[in-house]
Order: structure tokens, then sequence, then C-alpha cells
């Protein structure tokens, strides 16, 4: 029979232990792969740095130092690291728990005439009185399971000195105890939609913090875009609105001579410094929307205003593929609906644990030990212990249930399935918001692109009338006034040109966010988080 509680000891030690051990790895297996979650975030694959491109700037080159720069982009980066630690943090709750006590007691007292009639003929039958020290010593490790149990195995001593040991001629009584311990819930608390939620959720805010940097690296990247464009329209703006005013300069030289040589009424000259002065102020206007554009450049960039004067923009035409065919796919690339998909899953972890909470309690408590007896004089306790010679044992359950029905963890579930639902009904908005307005968008790209195309036939036929009234002016048979319109109608044709490929450009750009293509465009890595 000893032999049969020895052997039944070491199997549940071993069983214990090889659980603990089981858990721990797989809790640094978790955190393990937690850390490699951050690999997935998008990073800029440019080396240059914004100094090297700042003197000739191109979208591309400007929107990966966008990028590595923005203070925002950084901001939403740390978001993703915060998120991980989170989720790392959950993931280490099968960590075992090591613990120890020490106790000391003490303890006078009477002894009972039962203790006294029963030792008459003992060495210590005159002692009236206990007077005893004790010391407990106990170590263990406690380990939480997937199924929601809870496994603790210790080691206890417990040491005994009283003036009645001394009259035995010892000094010293020592007791010996391993102890498992273990706590199964079979309702309420009961598997791993219990014991692992809150480690689901945060993976799960993981991965949506990711999709949040995403969608703040879009949005930054697509408003710095089109602040871009915007520069580049002011920049060639102040081009041609100073091309103008050179123009103008040239004409009054050329007008003095001919109202020296009498071929032009003097009134003329005024007239050409009246319009001269007109046009100074227009490049002067320009010049400061320029300035103002690219300042806002260089704040996205996080560079100081000193750099103004080195910038300088190319307008790079990007061409993109309007294929209303991967719908599917760019909605799949559309962060604001994975992260919608991403809170309805955190919804329907928490409906899960809720409807847990919702049942009665029923734990199952097992309990097995062996104990030896020693002292000083004779054998130790712990060879004893170990022999399972002694063995204790008890089994149990507990039950508890709510007496009005568990009022609070119903009314809990209720609200999180609720919640559930809202989810799915934003999710289902986001989706079919976002088609619509892909739809939008390319509709949007095909008229501005239409209507840049008319612009351009008009700045042909602008240029054929200015060089007719040139040649008129010249020749002497056109009117001053008719060739200064001439030229004023060219030059904003071209302005009115500028513009719309600055809008063409935008349109372009809120096409390409909507259909995930802004950024691999533009030479930007963006490997999208992997569902957990």
């Amino acid at each position: 029979m000893n032999i049969l509680a020895s052997r039944v000891t070491n199997a549940c030690l071993y069983v214990a232990f090889g659980l603990s051990f089981s858990l721990l790895c797989g809790g640094a297996a978790a955190a393990e792969a937690s850390t490699s979650r951050v690999g997935s975030v998008p990073t800029a694959i440019s080396g240059t740095t914004p100094s090297e491109v700042l003197k000739a700037m191109t979208p591309s080159t400007f929107l990966q130092a966008v990028a590595l720069r923005n203070l925002e982009v950084s901001f939403g980066r740390q978001s993703i690291a915060v998120a991980d630690a989170v989720f790392r943090a959950e993931s280490a709750l099968y960590e075992p728990l090591l613990f120890s006590s020490y106790r000391v007691s003490s303890l006078e007292r009477q002894r009972t005439p039962e203790e006294t009639a029963s030792n008459v003929l003992s060495p210590f039958a005159s002692e009236t009185l206990i007077d005893e020290i004790g010391r407990t010593t106990e170590v263990g490790v406690r380990q939480r399971a997937p199924t929601g149990a809870e496994v603790s195995i210790s080691v206890r001593e417990i040491g005994r000195r009283s003036n009645l040991l001394a009259k035995a001629n010892t000094t010293l009584e020592s007791r010996a105890f391993l102890v498992l311990n273990i706590k199964q819930p079979l309702l309420k608390g009961f598997g791993s939609d219990v014991t692992e939620a809150d480690k689901k959720v945060a993976e799960l805010e993981a991965s949506a913090a990711e999709w949040q940097y995403i969608q703040q690296l879009h949005k930054v990247s697509s408003d710095a875009l089109v602040v871009y464009w915007q520069a580049n329209a002011a920049q060639e703006t102040l081009r041609w609105r100073e091309l103008l005013l050179k123009t103008t300069d040239e004409l009054i030289r050329d007008s003095n001579q001919r109202v020296l040589a009498g071929k032009l009424a003097p009134r003329a000259e005024l007239d050409l410094r009246r319009v001269r002065a007109t046009r100074q102020v227009d490049v002067v206007r320009a010049r400061q929307t320029r300035d103002e554009l690219f300042t806002r450049l260089l704040s996205t960039l996080d560079l100081d205003a000193a750099n103004l004067s080195h910038l300088s923009l190319q307008a790079d035409e990007v061409p993109i593929q309007l294929d209303d065919g991967r719908r599917n796919e760019s909605l799949a690339r559309w962060a604001p609906f994975r992260i919608s998909q991403v809170r309805k899953k955190q919804g329907e972890i928490r409906l899960a644990y809720a409807r847990n909470q919702r049942l009665p309690g029923m734990d199952v408590l097992l309990s097995y030990g062996q104990s030896g007896l020693g002292d000083k004089v004779g054998a130790g306790a712990w060879p004893i212990a170990r022999s399972g010679a002694y063995p204790e044992w008890s089994a149990g359950v507990n039950f508890e249930i709510g007496a009005l029905g568990n009022q609070k963890a119903k009314n809990q579930w209720l609200a999180q399935k609720h919640r559930v639902e809202q989810a799915t009904v934003e999710m289902n908005a986001i989706r079919q918001t976002f088609l619509n307005d892909l739809f939008v968008k390319q509709i949007a790209v095909e008229n501005i692109r239409k209507e840049r195309a008319l612009i351009i036939e008009e700045v042909t036929t602008r240029k054929l009338l200015l060089d007719d009234e040139r040649k008129r002016f010249e020749a002497g048979m056109g009117l001053l006034s008719f060739f200064l319109q001439a030229q004023q109608d060219f030059t904003e044709s071209n302005i009115r040109l500028v513009e719309a490929r600055g809008r063409e450009e935008s349109t372009k750009i809120a096409f390409m966010l909507a259909s995930g293509a802004l950024l691999p465009t533009h030479g930007i890595d963006t490997r999208l988080p992997q569902d957990p």
C-alpha cells in the first residue's frame, strides 16, 4: 500500500511540474511571437533624408521623407509599441508564481485534565503548563491552466519546541509535508474563453493599433501630398506671374522707343506702367502664397523655415489604374473597415466571457499530501514524507448561484450582446460607404481629366490669339490694349491649367488613398498586419 501511494504521489508531482513547465514555455513563445508583430508595421523603404531632396523634391521623395520624419507618424509608431507591450503583458498570464512563507508562533496554556490523565505514567505527567514555540516554513509554485484550473505544489515544514519535549529528552519535533492542490472550475470560469479573454482582446488591440497607424500614415501622406500639389501650383503660378511681369518690362522699353519715334502715343507708356504696377502686385501675392505653402511642407517634415530658399518642387506625374474590379481587395486594405472588424472580434470575445459569467459557480477541489514526523534525535521527517507512508487526500465540490438569478452578469451579457450588434452595423455601414465613395472618386478622376483636356485646348487657342495680336501690334496695325489683354488671357489660362493639374493630382490622391495604392505607388513599403 505504501509503495502504491508513493508511486501515485510521484506521478502527481511529475504531472504538475510538467504542466507548469509546458505552460511556462508556452508563455515565453507567446511573448516571442508578440515581439515579432512589430515587424509587420509599414515603414518607408527609401534611405534618403529630407535635406538631400529639398533642392529637387518629387512627390515620391517628399512622401518618403514624410513617412520618416513626420511627428504624427512617429507618434503612431509609439502607439504600436504601447499596444504590443500590453499584449506581451497579457501573454504572461500563465507565468508560474513562486511563493514562500515563514511563520513563528508561541503558545502558553494550562494542560487540560484529559491531557494530564492520559499521560499519568509519562515523565511529564506532573507538568501542568505547556510552553511551546513553533516555526513554519513553506515554499511552492502556483500555476494557472488554460482550463481555468489553479494548481499549486508546495513543501512545508513545521518545527516545534516545548517544555514537554524537553522532558522527553529531545528539543525539536519536526513535521514535513508535500502538498498538491488543484481547483478546477466546471461551469463559471471554465475554459480559455475566460482565462485568455484579456490576452485575446490585447492581441486584437495590437492589431487595431497597427491598422490605426496605417490609417494615420495614409491620412498624413494624403494631406501632405495635397499640400505638395497646391505648393507646386503656387510655384508655377508665381513663375507665370513673373514671366508676365518680365514681358511687361520688355514691352515698356519697346514702347519708349516707339514713342520717341512717333509711332505710339505718350499715353501708351502710362498705360503700360499702370499695368506693370498691377502685375507687380500679382507677383507679390503669388510669392506670398507660395511661401506659405512651402512653409507648411517644411512643417510636415519637421524642418525649420530657414530651408525655404532651398526648396524646389518637381511635378512628376503619377500614373494610376482605374479598375473597379478589385473593389474587395481595396476594401481589405481599407484601415477603417479592418479596424471595425477588429472591434467586432473584440466584442465577440467579451460576449463569450460575459456568457460564461452567467453560469453558476461549480469548482472541483482536489488535495493530496504526504507527511512525516521526526525529531532531532531520531530520523528526519523528510525521508518519511517522501516515502508516501502517510498519505492524506481530500476531494470536494463548491457550488454558488445568484439568489435572484445573477442579475449583474445577465445584464452585462445583454449589454455586450448589443455592443456586438452595434459593431456589426458599423462594419456594414463602413463597407457600403467605402464602396460608394470609391465609385465616386473614380468618376471624379475621369471628370477632372476631361476638364484639364479642355483647359489645354483653351491654352492652345489663347497662344494663337496672343501670337496674332503680337504680330498686329509690331506691324502697327493692332492696339496696345488688345495685345496686353491677349497676354493677360494667355497667362491666366496657363494658371488655370496649373490649378487644374493640382486638382487632378488631388483627385488621384483621394482615389489612390481609397484603393490602397497611395503608399506603394510612391515607393513606401506597406506590409499589412496579419490577422491575429
